[in-house]
């Protein structure tokens, strides 16, 4: 499944197989910043409105099933893996909810107000943030940072993304100039 936004306020979900729409989405009143679609056929977006505070919002066949409240902040990103759903948002603020149930698990709060973050497969309760040319591992259910990749990174600029490689502890990481990096998480 891919799910792509429609403007601000409806999203389109297509079956990935063939790219054909399989759904798509009413109108919503909040406005949509982000979006994920995951493989067992759920849409999550996350919603923002002047009125209430921000909440990741679960879809199903374009019904609402869930909702995940607890931000306080706007959400940045947010991504959808195994059993969590793990938040972040401005000034720092990270959550990490039980997909199934919407319930908080977790609430950490950053000195740094990272801006990206990434899980890399095969981490166990591991996650990289970014922010400006700083990254760093964090085991996110201890709260310890684990790693800083201040020699390797530190010199190349401001990072703009970070994603998952198809090969294990291997991430690209883009920078603000164009320049992508393959960084070898495990060996730095």
């Amino acid at each position: 499944m891919i799910a792509s936004s429609v403007g601000d306020h409806a999203f389109y979900v297509y079956d990935s197989a063939h790219l054909n729409l399989a759904y798509m989405s009413k109108y919503i009143a909040e406005t949509i910043t982000c979006l994920q679609a995951t493989s067992d056929g759920y849409v999550y977006t996350a919603l923002q409105s002047e009125r209430k505070a921000p909440v990741i919002a679960c879809w199903k066949k374009m019904h609402k099933v869930l909702e995940f409240e607890g931000h306080t902040k706007s959400i940045i990103k947010f991504i959808a893996f195994g059993d969590f759903l793990f938040s972040l948002a401005e000034e720092g603020e990270f959550l990490v909810f039980n997909r199934m149930k919407g319930t908080i698990i977790k609430r950490v709060q950053f000195e740094s107000h990272f801006d990206n973050f990434l899980h890399p497969s095969t981490y166990v309760n591991k996650l990289v943030f970014s922010l400006g040319n700083q990254m760093e591992l964090w085991n996110i259910m201890t709260e310890q940072k684990v790693f800083s990749f201040e020699e390797t990174i530190g010199q190349l600029g401001n990072v703009t993304c970070i994603e998952q490689s198809p090969v294990v502890d291997v991430a690209a990481v883009g920078f603000e100039d164009g320049t992508i990096v393959l960084l070898n998480l495990l060996y730095n």
